[in-house]
């Protein structure tokens, strides 16, 4: 039963998936790498980026932390691929998870060594959350019609953002936060250490979600590194989106909305 399940999630969940696709690139030549959680893998149209003269993948993973990240962009150099010129990191720090915690998501541990060492390991158990997207895409079209595109994950379906915009909204930038979160260091090191630019962009959200905060972007500076940061959770950023049509739900971009967030990260020179 475990092997079987896990040949199944191996093959037609998306995460695992795509995963097991990444880590086998070898000899590629992405100037630009996208990293972050499943904020990212929805709202970034890589192909987009890609067609306009920025070759770059889509490495978001649903659920991934920084840690997970970091392991993705040093299992991609090392599998002999061009180091590229820029790392841009999508974080959500409104939806209050562990994405700055240094745990290691679960799908990305299981191409690590030594991965299988306890029952608690066992597919069965270890995934078990997967089974829950399989059902989705057995009873959804729009799940069985999703498709993952450079990486970046397509879903047409609407959900109405029905939220509104709450009263105590953040106007001033908190670098605290961030320099606090030892994960994001050794990331911005290690991109330092390699000779490449890290941004940072905080995704969209919700209006309940979205601040008062200016864009910037911002520069993020200690002993050994820096980063750039851009606020896209700004309010009014985030007019751009339509409640109605560029939703997908729990505050992600559905693929009408990530091709209107990717045009615009173009128009801020996120990438150069």
């Amino acid at each position: 039963m475990n092997i079987a399940y896990l040949e199944i999630i191996k093959r037609y969940d998306w995460n695992f998936k795509k995963h097991l696709y990444a880590e086998n690139l070898s000899h590629k030549e992405y100037d630009y790498i996208i990293l972050g959680n499943s904020l990212v893998m929805d709202a970034v149209d890589t192909e987009l980026l890609s067609k306009t003269g920025y070759s770059s993948f889509n490495f978001g993973i649903g659920g991934a932390t920084l840690k997970s990240s970091k392991l993705q962009l040093e299992s991609y150099i090392l599998n002999e691929n061009k180091k590229p010129k820029k790392v841009v990191l999508g974080l959500g720090k409104f939806l209050k998870n562990d994405q700055l915690s240094d745990l290691v998501h679960p799908v990305i541990k299981y191409t690590q060594q030594q991965y299988w060492q306890t029952l608690i390991d066992i597919p069965l158990l270890k995934y078990s959350w997967m089974a829950t997207e399989q059902i989705k895409q057995i009873v959804s079209s729009n799940h069985r019609n999703a498709k993952v595109v450079n990486g970046q994950l397509r879903i047409s379906k609407s959900s109405a953002d029905i939220t509104f915009y709450s009263n105590k909204t953040e106007d001033k930038f908190n670098s605290s936060e961030y320099l606090q979160s030892i994960p994001l260091i050794d990331l911005a090191k290690f991109c330092q250490k390699n000779d490449i630019e890290l941004v940072i962009m905080e995704m969209p959200g919700y209006k309940k979600y979205q601040n008062n905060i200016a864009i910037g972007p911002y520069i993020l500076e200690g002993n050994g590194y820096n980063m750039q940061l851009y606020n896209f959770n700004n309010r009014e950023f985030c007019e751009i989106f339509d409640d109605k049509k560029d939703w997908l739900g729990n505050a992600h971009l559905n693929r009408f909305g990530a091709i209107k967030f990717t045009n615009e990260i173009l128009k801020y020179k996120v990438l150069k």
